[in-house]
């Protein structure tokens, strides 16, 4: 998948990163965030749906962000 020329440490960062954007992020949007939208008025529960999971990869891409911005430091 990856050539021998990365390293460790970055083959792990990607991997963290993939896993939370395509894994964790949507199971926070459809289960935590979804019917907080449904019950705010977005109708039909499939938008709500949608838009919670675009917002939970988002918010997670901000945070590895500012995660990585604040290593730098």
């Amino acid at each position: 998948m990856l050539g021998k020329g990365f390293e460790k440490g970055l083959r792990l960062a990607i991997f963290v990163a993939f896993v939370s954007v395509v894994v964790i992020a949507p199971l926070i949007g459809v289960y935590a965030i979804s019917p907080v939208m449904f019950v705010w008025g977005i109708q039909p529960y499939p938008l709500a749906v949608a838009l919670s999971v675009m917002l939970a990869e988002a918010l997670g891409i901000a945070a590895a962000l500012i995660l990585v911005r604040r290593a730098r430091k």
